[in-house]
């Protein structure tokens, strides 16, 4: 199989790469040409025996990125990080032009290949059009362009992701997945498994290796699915 990953240098992306590599898989690791972390990024791709793309996010150059890589799956795992956009006091604009912006250039860029790519694609538990949270609102739509434009899709939502290895350490978040992680479990203890598993926090190792296996399914094509309905 060739996969393209989009946020091949996030905290899931990372993790999608070396397990999709360790499989045998041909991986495509996308990063930003204007990285100030370029050269450490190809060594360690390549380490993980990984080529790596550094196409312009632009149309044009995505679009000739997908030719010439004609991947089988494209992951799209991009996403802008609360901090960050807090950093930069600018929440809703940089969830409206990275969460949305970029991921839907790369989706119609890959939807516009002879073969399109399966699309899979991680989502939040929670995203809605009807939401408050900017964050959810973005995807929800982003959903929606997946699944109207994709030939074939799995769409994941996660909770809490959360773990080590993380570029920032984010104590509070950490925190939060552990208390919620601690009354789900006794909400399983008292029946509500469903519940438990569809809640719980996940690491990025975790997640990685729910994301492959989902596009290795056909059973799990075309869907939006939940942790529990993955476990």
């Amino acid at each position: 199989m060739k996969a393209f990953i989009a946020g091949a240098t996030g905290y899931v992306g990372k993790a999608v790469v070396e397990q999709l590599a360790a499989k045998g898989h041909q991986v495509v690791a996308h990063v930003r040409p204007d990285s100030a972390k370029l050269v450490g990024w190809r060594n360690y791709f390549s380490g993980a025996n990984a080529q790596v793309n550094t196409a312009q996010w632009t149309p044009e150059g995505l679009n000739s990125a997908m030719e010439q890589v004609a991947p089988e799956v494209v992951y799209l795992l991009l996403g802008t990080t609360r901090t960050r956009a807090k950093q930069d006091n600018q929440v809703t604009n940089r969830f409206e032009i990275v969460d949305f912006g970029l991921t839907t250039m790369l989706l119609n860029a890959a939807c516009l290949l002879p073969t399109p790519p399966l699309i899979v694609y991680l989502s939040s538990l929670g995203a809605s059009l009807d939401s408050r949270s900017k964050y959810l609102q973005v995807r929800a739509r982003v959903e929606q362009e997946v699944i109207k434009q994709s030939a074939s899709f799995v769409i994941v939502r996660a909770s809490f992701i959360s773990g080590s290895g993380r570029d920032d350490s984010r104590p509070g978040e950490r925190l939060a997945a552990k208390a919620s992680d601690g009354l789900l479990a006794v909400a399983g203890l008292l029946g509500a498994k469903k519940t438990q598993s569809k809640y719980r926090s996940v690491d990025n190792h975790q997640l990685a290796k729910l994301l492959i296996e989902s596009a290795e399914r056909t059973d799990r094509y075309n869907r939006i699915l939940t942790l529990e309905q993955l476990s």
